[in-house]
C-alpha cells in the first residue's frame, strides 16, 4: 500500500471513530435535556396560586366545529399554497399532500413566484412597487396570501401544516375565519393578549378584511420585522382596526353571552356569522404545536415555575393555559390541522440536510393543479 493510501485508510478511521464519539455525545446530550426538560415540566406552580382567579383564554371545546346545514358553501373550496416554484422541497410532500387527501374535489392553486407577481402586475399595479422593493420573498408570501383570498376566496396553508380531516364544515357558518396563534405561546412568550396567525386562515371572495389588509402593505413597507410588515403581528393590528378594538393592550372586554365557543376577548361589533364579520374560531380547532425554535418551550417552562410571581397577570394567565395544555398531551380530537413547524426543527432529526436537495413535482402529484 502505498504512503498516500495509508494516509486515507488512516483518515477513513480516524473518522469512523470520531463520528462515532459525535454520535455518542449527540445522544447523552439530548438525553440530559430530555430529562432536564421533564423536571421543569413536573415542577407544580406556587401553592399560593389559585386557578380560578384568572380568567382563561377560551372555553374548552366539547363538541365538533360550529356549522350549519346549507348546501352551498359561504367559502369556495379552494386551497391556495405558495412556493417559488412547483418543484417543492420532497420534506413537505406528507404535509401538502394531507390536503388533496381529505379534500380531493376541491381545486387546488399553488401560487410561484412568477405567477403570484403576474397576478399582482394584472390586478394591483399600484403594488408592484412596493412587490419588488420588498427585500425578502417571505414578505411577498405573506402578501399572495390576502391578494389570492381576496379574489378567489378559500383557504389558504403554509406549507408545513398537515391537514388532519375534511375541511368542508369550516366552508358553511362563517364567511371569514382566522385563527389566533396558540395562547400560552403568545401571552408568555410576547406578553400579547392574542395574535391572529396568518399561515391558516380562510375567507369568503372579497371580504373587505382582505381589502383593508391589501391597501395597507403599502403603509407598512418599511417596517423592520417581518411578523410586523407583513405577517402575524401585522394581521393583528389590522384586525384590531377593522373591528374598532379600542382595548386590545388594555383590559379585556368580553364577548356577548350568545357567541359561540370562540375565545372570550372583544371582537368587535359584528355578529360572528355577518358576511363582513371577521370570525375567530377556538384555537383548539387548529393549532396545538408551538414553535419551538430556541427551545422556546422549555424557557416558557422554566419562566412560569420559576418567576411565576414575578410576572404580569396575562403571562400568568399564559403559565395556568401551559400548565393544562401539559395535562392534554396532544392536539385535540376536534382539530381540522396542525401547524408542524417543520421547517424551524422538525426536519433537523428527519434527515433535512438530504431533503432540501430533494424535490418533487407539485403538478405530478396533483392532476389538476391551477397556476395563474
Amino acid at each position: 500500500m502505498t504512503i498516500p493510501n495509508k494516509l486515507r485508510a488512516a483518515r477513513r478511521r480516524l473518522l469512523g471513530v470520531n463520528k462515532k464519539k459525535i454520535a455518542g455525545i449527540c445522544l447523552l446530550c439530548y438525553l440530559l435535556y430530555k430529562m432536564t426538560i421533564l423536571r421543569i415540566y413536573s415542577i407544580p406552580l406556587p401553592m399560593s396560586v389559585n386557578i380560578d382567579d384568572y380568567q382563561p383564554f377560551e372555553p374548552e371545546i366539547t363538541a365538533d366545529f360550529p356549522t350549519d346545514g346549507r348546501k352551498t358553501p359561504r367559502i369556495p373550496h379552494i386551497i391556495h399554497q405558495t412556493y417559488k416554484t412547483e418543484l417543492i422541497p420532497l420534506h413537505y410532500k406528507d404535509m401538502v399532500m394531507s390536503f388533496h387527501k381529505f379534500n380531493p374535489k376541491w381545486d387546488f392553486y399553488l401560487w410561484t413566484d412568477a405567477s403570484s407577481r403576474k397576478l399582482v402586475a394584472e390586478k394591483y399595479p399600484h403594488l408592484l412597487n412596493v412587490w419588488d422593493s420588498y427585500p425578502l420573498n417571505i414578505h411577498r408570501a405573506d402578501a399572495i396570501r390576502y391578494i389570492a383570498l381576496y379574489e378567489y376566496g378559500g383557504i389558504y396553508a403554509d406549507l408545513d401544516i398537515e391537514c388532519l380531516r375534511p375541511l368542508a364544515a369550516l366552508t358553511k357558518k362563517y364567511a371569514c375565519i382566522f385563527p389566533t396563534e396558540p395562547f400560552e405561546f403568545i401571552s408568555i412568550h410576547n406578553d400579547l393578549p392574542y395574535q391572529i396567525n396568518n399561515a391558516f386562515m380562510l375567507c369568503r371572495k372579497g371580504h373587505p378584511f382582505l381589502k383593508q389588509l391589501i391597501e395597507s402593505l403599502p403603509a407598512y413597507r418599511m417596517i423592520p420585522k417581518i411578523i410586523e410588515r407583513t405577517g402575524p403581528i401585522f394581521v393583528t393590528s389590522q384586525f384590531v382596526l377593522y373591528n374598532r378594538i379600542f382595548t386590545y393592550y388594555g383590559p379585556s372586554q368580553k364577548k356577548n353571552a350568545t357567541e359561540s365557543n370562540s375565545p372570550y376577548f372583544y371582537k368587535g361589533e359584528l355578529p360572528e356569522t355577518h358576511e363582513n364579520a371577521v370570525y375567530v374560531p377556538n384555537s383548539k380547532y387548529f393549532f396545538y404545536a408551538i414553535n419551538d425554535n430556541n427551545n422556546r418551550l422549555f424557557w416558557m417552562h422554566y419562566k412560569c415555575y420559576s418567576k411565576f410571581l414575578d410576572l404580569g397577570y396575562n403571562q400568568q394567565r399564559g403559565c395556568i393555559e401551559l400548565k393544562k395544555r401539559d395535562s392534554r398531551g396532544g392536539p385535540n380530537k376536534y382539530a381540522f390541522v396542525e401547524h408542524l413547524w417543520y421547517q424551524v426543527y422538525k426536519h433537523v432529526w428527519k434527515g433535512w440536510f438530504n431533503s432540501l436537495d430533494r424535490q418533487f413535482n407539485l403538478s405530478d402529484e396533483i392532476k389538476k393543479l391551477i397556476i395563474y
